[in-house]
């Protein structure tokens, strides 16, 4: 049994975009996705969880959607110069090399981005921390 892994997907369309997404996957026999739909702004996006992860990234590419490795460590951020600048400070001061790094999706002062690193977990604990504080630090 391979372990679950969850990635973002950007669906074609904005309206029914989840059911498209599932009807797709059950033609596939892909039944075992978890799906949960978040909007960005008016954009849909899909957090897709699943152990077949690289069977569901070739039925979306071959169907023309975007999606993007569990890999890749996605930050939902404000849209303000500097946001992902400092997630990349602080990984790279924790020795992480930051491979790559690029806009997924921008919409109504939020965007989202895909970092990819030498090493996905930490990068992963190291930004949920970092989205935490901030979140604190917002409120106060």
């Amino acid at each position: 049994m391979q372990r679950s892994k969850r990635f973002l997907v950007l669906p074609r369309s904005k309206d029914n975009s989840k059911r498209e997404l599932s009807d797709l996957l059950k033609k596939a026999g892909l039944t075992s996705a978890k799906l949960e739909t978040e909007l960005i702004g008016d954009s849909p996006v899909i957090w897709v969880t699943c152990g077949e992860e690289k069977k569901v990234h070739d039925l979306l590419r071959k169907a023309g959607v975007k999606s993007f490795s569990s890999d890749m460590t996605t930050i939902k951020l404000p849209e303000k110069p500097g946001e992902l600048a400092k997630i990349a400070r602080v990984l790279t001061s924790s020795h992480i090399e930051v491979r790559d790094a690029h806009l997924i999706l921008k919409s109504h002062g939020f965007a989202i981005y895909g970092v990819t690193t030498d090493k996905p977990a930490e990068t992963r604990r190291i930004v949920d921390n970092m989205l935490e504080f901030m979140e604190k630090e917002g409120k106060e």
